[in-house]
């Protein structure tokens, strides 16, 4: 099980509505974690973005993180069982070498990223995300359970440059 490609996309993207607060010119970074794992033909890929009202991450992620997942061994990125991603362990991957604390914007590229990971990991497991990170997605509704299949979800991003992106 391996991380094969991330793929980061700076798109431009407004902060608020408020006009005292200047939100032109800022951007945020859509990612793709694309996995050796296949369905239907196709590479289980995990989505991620990052904090909205933040600058895109695109260099802490090409420069640092994203080599660090990408030469991982298949073990330091596997749950026990071998059989999909650990989000957790990936991320001791990608904060290995960094100096505690959690200063400046890593927080922002890391958080794109592990949102990616946790995508995948649960497309991988053919869960709904929730479940997959330990939560719960059921709303009862009467005595029916109600959930969001995340194999019908579909990310909207904001342009047609972004869903090319990982073609």
């Amino acid at each position: 099980m391996r991380i094969v490609d991330i793929r980061e996309l700076p798109v431009p993207i407004s902060r608020y509505a408020d006009p005292s607060v200047p939100s032109g010119g800022l951007t945020t970074s859509v990612v793709a974690v694309i996995t050796d794992v296949n369905r239907d033909g196709k590479p289980i890929v995990g989505y991620g973005f990052a904090s909205i009202g933040r600058f895109a991450q695109g260099g802490l992620i090409r420069e640092r993180f994203a080599p660090r997942l990408l030469a991982a061994r298949d073990i330091d990125l596997m749950d026990d069982a071998g059989t999909n991603l650990d989000p957790f362990r990936a991320w001791k991957v990608m904060m290995s070498g960094e100096k505690p604390g959690g200063h400046g914007e890593r927080c922002v590229a890391v958080g794109a990223l592990d949102m990616a990971l946790w995508d995948a990991t649960a497309k991988i497991a053919q869960l709904p995300l929730l479940p997959a990170s330990g939560g719960s997605c059921c709303q009862h509704r009467g005595d029916k359970p109600s959930c969001l299949s995340l194999r019908r979800r579909r990310i909207l991003l904001p342009h047609r440059r972004c869903r090319a992106f990982v073609r």
